[in-house]
């Protein structure tokens, strides 16, 4: 079974860590579909469709060769952590890619964009080549379609749909999977290391959201890093960072194992951000760096950096 490893917030990590006393329990991820979800697939994530909503496309290869299933999670709303969330099973394809918004996405809060996205479906065509066709995910309707867009007179226009599939369901560990979204990805011969952004969303949802002070709006969100072992999927660790006032941010992998180190470790640099006072006593968002070391049975976090500023104009955390 996977190894699941986590960090339990005592009295000493919330000296150490930007958090709120709040607790996450990590769900079981043991699961196969779980895990081949986190550890095999590709994956995209967007928010380009109703106002704070998720979606999520996962591009997964069949276990007989013959191509890549596309998964569909749309969470309704990441703010409410009570949210309605779905997976959809998809069909098979070459690949899917390039998750974006439907054509009539507006960036706007005042518009009320339905969920509608366009995806890219690779198919296998005579002669060893890749066809490529854009498609369209309906979520409108029901059951949810999948449309082939083509052009008639110029003009891009529905040609024909499928039923998307059916809906999985949902455990805690699948309703996880739909709110995350994957930030960084390194390999060697032997592991693959993904980093995935989680936002749990909150409880209460503030009435008035344009109204939540900076201090007050951070999702208290954990993060995921998984390592995950080629030669055998049921030896990954799944190891959850305890959840920040804003999250966490992957910044670089510091050190990789060995081509062929199949138990060997990965350290990656990480940020968490959070609203406290800097050295003169001013309040304002700062930032705490870490360097985390993770293998597929163990993780160890270190304090690099403490009160760090962000730069605008070089995108990056220093101390001032």
């Amino acid at each position: 079974m996977i190894r699941i490893f986590v960090l339990i917030l005592l009295t000493l990590s919330l000296c150490i860590l930007p958090v709120r006393a709040q607790e996450f329990y990590p769900p079981d991820m043991g699961d196969t579909l779980v895990q081949q979800l986190v550890c095999r697939s590709t994956a995209e994530w967007t928010d380009e469709g109703p106002a704070y909503s998720g979606a999520t496309i996962f591009s997964l290869p069949e276990s007989d060769g013959r191509g890549e299933r596309l998964y569909v999670a749309f969470v309704v709303d990441l703010w409410d952590s009570n949210s309605p969330a779905h997976l959809w099973y998809g069909p098979v394809a070459h690949h899917w890619s390039k998750l974006g918004p439907g054509p009539q996405y507006r960036s706007s809060y005042k518009v009320k964009n339905s969920p509608v996205f366009r995806v890219e479906r690779r198919t296998a065509a005579p002669g060893g080549r890749v066809q490529t066709s854009t498609m369209e995910i309906d979520l409108t309707s029901n059951p949810p379609q999948l449309w082939l867009i083509g052009e008639e007179s110029g003009r891009p226009r529905r040609l024909s749909s499928q039923p998307l599939g059916l809906d999985v369901r949902m455990t805690d560990a699948l309703r996880l999977i739909c709110r995350m979204r994957l930030e960084a990805s390194s390999e060697t011969s032997s592991l693959r290391l993904r980093a995935f952004g989680i936002d749990l969303g909150r409880s209460p949802v503030p009435a008035d959201r344009m109204k939540v002070g900076p201090w007050q709006e951070g999702p208290n969100s954990p993060y995921l890093l998984a390592v995950c072992s080629k030669g055998e999927l049921g030896r990954s660790g799944m190891h959850f960072l305890p959840p920040s006032t804003w999250g966490w941010t992957f910044e670089k992998v510091i050190h990789s194992p060995s081509l062929n180190d199949a138990k060997g470790a990965f350290q990656v640099q990480m940020l968490s951000r959070y609203w406290g006072k800097d050295a003169h006593g001013h309040e304002h968002e700062l930032g705490k760096r870490f360097l985390v070391r993770v293998d597929t049975e163990n993780m160890d976090i270190k304090s690099l950096a403490a009160q760090l500023h962000y730069d605008l104009e070089t995108n990056s955390w220093s101390r001032p």
